[in-house]
């Protein structure tokens, strides 16, 4: 999933949570936060330690 397709996921998910508050820095630091971290450790990762790569 790319990150524009994370940030649109997280995005409907997130007002449910009261977290939807784009304007929000810390909403903001959350997603980029969440999508570094989900595409370094996703299984097409040169990275990640099941990686056939």
């Amino acid at each position: 999933m790319s990150a524009d397709e994370q940030a649109f996921v997280l995005a409907r998910s997130w007002p449910h949570l009261r977290l939807g508050d784009t304007d929000d820095y810390t909403t903001n630091e959350a997603v980029a936060a969440i999508a570094r971290i989900t595409m370094s450790w996703s299984p097409t990762s040169r990275d990640h330690p099941l990686s056939m790569r």
